[in-house]
């Protein structure tokens, strides 16, 4: 209370820094204590990298690279508090390829390996401290010049910052737009500050409003954007399963804003339904995709296995879209909308390849295994070997007939049905290959 010129989180070598903080006042009998080392795409991870515990889904304690050593490599420690039964690992916003079961006073040596894209910015501020789990406020400040960047700031029982000393305006995040699992925002902010990105990891983040206490949630910082033409953009940002995001604003003389209105990520596309199910291998079939958050026809991209799609209308929750030629057999479903997020579904429809009948010279027996056509189409291939056809309705006890060139009152046999018998005659004195769609 009442001190000025506080930097957290400066890349300042000389000075200390906080590197984790902990619940203090639980019995070791219910916390388990994790120690361990971390590689990053096959390397060792430098110092200063986040990671984080998770039990059960709930984020309960972060640190960074380079506590401890062990092994004689960097190293961390984690205490984590029960009660639970999973715990599983993040590294840098990465999941770690490791979980372990929660054992109240056990002490657990582990590696924890994780690999993917890693932008420098989420390491582009050395000195990154973790603020969590006080009996107050995270940070406050009630006079003077506050800098906080790019600390982890979570579960503080009186709010994560505090503080009444003026600050500039907090940004204002305006878009945002996924490339696979990478993120680029978009933002507004006062000429000449740098804004600072943070993912807000509490499950009820996404309805939280900022306001003199923070954000709120768990905070997790992402990466820096500076000023450019006409904004402020940041790429490569890796918010993992985060549904919203919130920002800082720092300007020349160090002073930082408090935090901004959540940006909404949302979960993303979802895909419940897919109607009809199969359908010929020939393309042109009319699919219904039921779901969430499917956005509008601007943007919406979809694929069967590897081959485009066409979408004819798209709303929040369905879209209509025609099928492309593709090899008979089950095919995944892709979709992307128009912030760049996909939803891929396995095996969600099956193209069913035609049915390749052998015509000899003369009369034949065969039956129609395509769907309802018109008997011009259905004979349209095989013109002009094939001039009439004729089929048995048992519930009128008489023949119905189509010849090429007949009057219409005299060809009664307008359509064929799925798996109608019907004769044919092919003239000429060579075989000939049917080839049917499917039904």
């Amino acid at each position: 209370v009442g001190a000025t010129g506080v930097v957290l989180g400066a890349p300042a070598a000389a000075e200390p820094r906080l590197r984790t903080a902990q619940a203090t006042g639980q019995p070791s009998a219910l916390v388990h204590t994790i120690r361990g080392r971390v590689i990053l795409n096959g390397q060792p991870a430098p110092a200063g990298t986040i990671v984080e515990a998770l039990i059960d889904g709930r984020l309960v304690a972060a640190t960074a690279v380079g506590v401890v050593d062990v092994d004689g490599a960097p190293g961390f420690v984690l205490t984590i508090p029960g009660p639970g039964l999973v715990v599983r690992f993040r590294v840098a916003g990465l999941p770690a390829a490791r979980l372990i079961f929660f054992e109240p006073g056990a002490l657990a040596d582990i590696v924890l390996e994780a690999s993917g894209e890693f932008p420098q910015s989420e390491l582009s501020l050395a000195g990154a401290n973790v603020i969590a789990y006080n009996a107050g406020a995270g940070l406050r400040h009630d006079a003077g010049l506050v800098t906080y960047r790019g600390n982890a700031i979570y579960g503080n029982a009186d709010g994560d910052v505090r503080g009444d000393a003026p600050t500039p305006a907090p940004p204002v995040l305006t878009a945002f737009h996924y490339t696979g699992d990478r993120l680029r925002v978009d933002a507004i902010a006062a000429a000449g500050v740098t804004v600072d990105l943070y993912v807000v990891e509490d499950p009820a983040a996404p309805g939280v409003v900022a306001g003199p206490h923070g954000a709120g949630g768990a905070l997790r910082y992402l990466g820096s954007a500076l000023p450019g033409d006409g904004g402020y953009r940041a790429s490569g940002l890796a918010p993992g399963t985060a549904l919203a995001l919130t920002a800082l604003a720092t300007d020349a003389s160090g002073a930082t804003s408090r935090f901004a209105t959540n940006l909404r990520l949302g979960p993303g596309p979802r895909i419940d339904a897919v109607f009809p199910a199969e359908g010929s291998n020939a393309g042109g079939v009319q699919v219904t995709i039921t779901g969430a958050g499917l956005g509008d026809l601007a943007g919406f991209h979809v694929a069967f296995g590897d081959r485009a799609a066409t979408a004819l209308s798209v709303s929040d929750t369905r879209a209509v879209v025609i099928t492309p030629p593709h090899a008979a057999g089950p095919a995944a479903l892709t979709i992307e909308v128009s912030d760049g997020r996909t939803r891929r579904v396995e095996q969600a429809f099956t193209f069913l390849a035609g049915r390749v009948v052998l015509l000899s010279p003369g009369w034949n027996n065969v039956t129609w295994s395509g769907p309802r056509t018109s008997i011009t189409a259905v004979i349209a291939p095989l013109a002009p070997r094939v001039n009439g056809v004729w089929a048995w309705f048992a519930a009128e006890q008489r023949w119905r007939s189509y010849r090429v060139g007949a009057p219409a009152i005299v060809n009664r046999l307008t359509a064929l049905q799925p798996g109608q018998a019907i004769w044919l005659l092919l003239e000429g004195d060579r075989p000939l290959t049917w080839e049917q769609p499917p039904p």
